[in-house]
């Protein structure tokens, strides 16, 4: 798999050895990319190459060529600014174009605890958590400790449930689904009320990084309908009226 380039906090410049020269690429405290053809730039960026590894570096980043056109795709993840900064080469003129990026940036990641990881984990979280959206969702398919993973997040819920083959854990409000594939790897989901964001933050940030590899990682989305419903309406005996409140 191609290996991905990102711009961050600390990280925050890369020369590109393009057929026409060399070319700095920094971010501003805006988080906006720029790029220069004669003032380098100092420091490294981090290099994200999925299923291997993710580290600083400071090597040149080769363009991919094809015929006279040349093309290097730049993550941006920066307070606010999570960027697609698509930088294209003909005959020597540089054009940039940028677009949104998402969660999907962090496929394939071998999670190693470092710092830059944590950061880019918060605020990916931090700029989804800007949406103006009364229920939030997460879902994500990791190689970790199925074991610890269900420990955790049965320590900040209330009840939980068989179904199907996956467990569901719950509390008002707030629903955790966990599947195990194998003894490495889980499914999990994470469905919550607005009003428990900073819940859903914690539990996102946990599930994350204590994992070894993220498979995929989705934001607001669900994959299945009925473990939605469970948010509000948990299968259970009991008082229905004080559990879905």
């Amino acid at each position: 798999m191609l290996p991905k380039f990102i711009l961050t906090y600390r990280h925050h410049c890369a020369i590109v050895k393009s057929r026409s020269g060399d070319l700095a690429l920094s971010i501003d405290k805006n988080g906006k990319l720029t790029v220069s053809l004669s003032k380098p730039c100092v420091g490294d960026y981090i290099k994200l190459q999925p299923y291997s590894g993710i580290s600083q570096s400071t090597e040149f980043i080769r363009p991919f060529i094809v015929d006279d056109y040349e093309y290097v795709p730049i993550y941006v993840i920066y307070r606010s600014t999570v960027a697609l900064n698509q930088l294209t080469i003909v005959n020597g003129k540089v054009s940039l174009q940028v677009e949104d990026a998402d969660e999907t940036v962090l496929r394939g990641l071998v999670v190693n605890g470092s710092d830059y990881v944590k950061y880019m984990v918060e605020t990916l979280i931090n700029k989804y958590l800007e949406s103006p959206i009364p229920i939030l969702a997460m879902s994500a398919k990791l190689t970790s400790n199925p074991d610890k993973v269900e420990d955790y997040v049965k320590s900040v819920t209330d009840n939980d449930y068989h179904i199907a083959g996956v467990r569901i854990y719950h509390k008002p409000g707030l629903m955790v689904s966990i599947r195990r594939v194998s003894p490495y790897r889980v499914d999990t989901t994470l469905m919550c009320s607005i009003d428990l964001s900073d819940e859903f933050k914690g539990l996102v940030k946990t599930l994350l990084l204590t994992s070894m590899i993220i498979h995929d990682f989705r934001l607001g989305r669900v994959g299945e309908l009925p473990m939605g419903m469970d948010v509000f309406y948990p299968i259970i005996r009991g008082n229905v009226g004080s559990i879905a409140r």
